[in-house]
């Protein structure tokens, strides 16, 4: 689970920041992911599992299905949660970063990755009820 969290949370990363700074990018990833996300993981689970076994014969072929399988159910959310804290970030921020010049693991260490810290690992909060919701 550990790592298909980590694989989902780096391909989201990747592409929702390219996504979300690049128009070019987005207007071919967006609508690929819209119909990929379509499609129910039950779909191609035969023949993902077809494919690693032939590929990794016997126990680590069925483990690293499992990991793309359950990688593919997360990552459509945190990719489009990624995409809008990208998109979300003040304009005269992106600007400071252009008039300085600000190198790009700084800006994705500095302000892309705390801007979408929430959207990939959201925190529950109270709303303060007594015995839970309304």
């Amino acid at each position: 689970m550990i790592l298909s969290y980590l694989l989902s949370l780096a391909i989201a990363l990747i592409v929702g920041i390219a996504m979300a700074t690049n128009k070019r990018i987005d207007s071919i990833v967006n609508p690929l992911i819209d119909i990929l996300q379509s499609i129910p993981i039950l779909g191609f689970f035969p023949v993902a599992i077809l494919i690693f076994i032939n590929l990794f014969p016997g126990r680590l072929g069925v483990e690293l299905a499992s990991i793309l399988l359950i990688s593919t159910s997360m990552v459509w959310n945190m990719i489009y949660g990624v995409y809008s804290a990208i998109k979300s970030i003040d304009p005269s921020v992106i600007e400071m970063l252009k008039t300085y010049r600000v190198g790009a693991l700084t800006k994705l260490v500095l302000i892309y990755i705390p801007a979408t810290r929430k959207a990939i690992a959201p925190t529950q909060r109270s709303h303060g009820l007594v015995g839970g919701s309304l």
